[in-house]
């Protein structure tokens, strides 16, 4: 496997991260705001903090599901691609 090629599954790996990691950070951010209220409102419910994280991850996934698929698939379709050129 030649440095170019290792240099280019790097750089699509880290694309590909991004792209299904970026989304995952407003999960992140929610769970933060919901201990932030619940901190701020001494409420400590334990369902006010686990269900609008579970909402919220099953909209991520219905509408950015198929997108994240398609991202992975490409990026597997393209690193086999390069593969077999690079023997």
């Amino acid at each position: 496997m030649t440095t170019q090629l290792e240099i280019t599954f790097i750089s699509a790996f880290k694309l590909v991260g991004m792209g299904v990691g970026i989304p995952l950070l407003l999960l992140f951010f929610t769970g933060m705001f919901t201990a932030i209220l619940q901190a701020v409102t001494q409420v400590q419910d334990q369902i006010l903090g686990y269900f609008p994280k579970i909402v919220l991850t099953f909209i991520l996934l219905l509408v950015a599901g198929p997108t994240f698929l398609n991202l992975v698939k490409s990026l597997l379709a393209e690193c086999m691609k390069m593969a077999s050129f690079g023997r």
